[in-house]
């Protein structure tokens, strides 16, 4: 055939390949979901998608970071509760034995109390939460207390450094070292203990200051903890907004706009067919059309 070889032929080919081509595209682009898959569907957004992806995964581990440091913290809440209702309890005892006549049977009782009281409170401060001991300050694997012989011993002396980020980089140092919350409790009462043991009402007398130096201790921290609550809320509504945007944007540069790609497929499609069409109407000449 003379005109199959002819440039008309050789031009439809080409602008079917490429009608095809974008066939071929665009139901890649709908099966998959992603408008860019691959470095070539559009190089110009390459950087910025691999610059949100990496925002997305920091600011996700900045989620679940404050995702576990709030469960600490919700502990530690109900921890410094309970811990207060022990001070309470020892206050207690220390008022109904500080003044004479003070029978030895009561003081006897009493000593007992606080000594339950005090091994109730080395547990408290061994709080854990998933395998940590939330009160341990820098070593978070060692429980800071122990009781031992009928006494709180200290374990671990380790400070609290550790720093909690939001996704904007504002710093949290979330709970202080169990010394430091719970070092005036184990004292005061330690002092009670003996003062009870010794039967003197004076001596149990002179303890209730320090007893209330403990609960202002402890007030202290609840307070410090219930601010930390808030702020780790916060920086996780804003760490979740921040995910939702991000995701957004990538959403814009790499996902497939569903409603345009059909429309542009279905046009294809139909550019394709008409084409085929219309070409195989085109009249045929054959060399035999120039022989007599």
């Amino acid at each position: 055939m003379i005109d199959s070889l002819g440039a008309g032929a050789l031009l439809f080919a080409a602008n079917l390949d490429i009608t095809q081509s974008r066939i071929n595209q665009l139901n890649s682009e709908i099966t998959s979901g992603l408008r860019v898959s691959k470095a070539g569907d559009d190089p110009s957004a390459v950087q910025p998608i691999l610059a949100i992806q990496s925002e997305i995964a920091r600011v996700t581990q900045v989620q679940s970071n404050l995702n576990s440091v709030s469960a600490e913290t919700a502990s530690a809440d109900s921890a410094l509760q309970s811990a207060t209702n022990m001070l309470d309890s020892a206050l207690s005892v220390a008022a109904q034995n500080s003044s004479s006549p003070a029978s030895a049977t009561s003081m006897a009782a009493g000593a007992q109390q606080v000594q339950q009281i005090l091994q109730q409170m080395v547990n408290i401060a061994n709080t854990a939460v998933n395998g940590r001991y939330i009160f341990g300050g820098d070593a978070t694997s060692t429980a800071p207390y122990a009781w031992t012989a009928g006494a709180a011993t200290q374990v671990s002396s380790a400070p609290s450094t550790r720093i909690i980020e939001d996704a904007a980089g504002n710093q949290l140092q979330p709970l202080a070292a169990a010394q430091d919350i719970f070092g005036d409790s184990f004292q005061a009462l330690g002092k009670l203990a003996s003062a009870l043991a010794s039967g003197s009402p004076d001596a149990v007398q002179s303890t209730i200051a320090g007893l209330k130096t403990a609960q202002s201790t402890l007030s202290g921290q609840l307070v410090s903890v219930g601010d930390a609550q808030t702020w780790l809320q916060n920086a996780s509504s804003d760490a979740a907004s921040r995910l939702t945007n991000l995701q957004s944007s990538l959403s814009a540069l790499r996902d497939t706009d569903m409603p345009t790609a059909i429309t542009q497929l279905t046009i294809a499609q139909t550019a394709e067919q008409a084409a085929i069409q219309a070409e195989a109407q085109v009249p045929r000449t054959s060399l035999f059309n120039y022989l007599g």
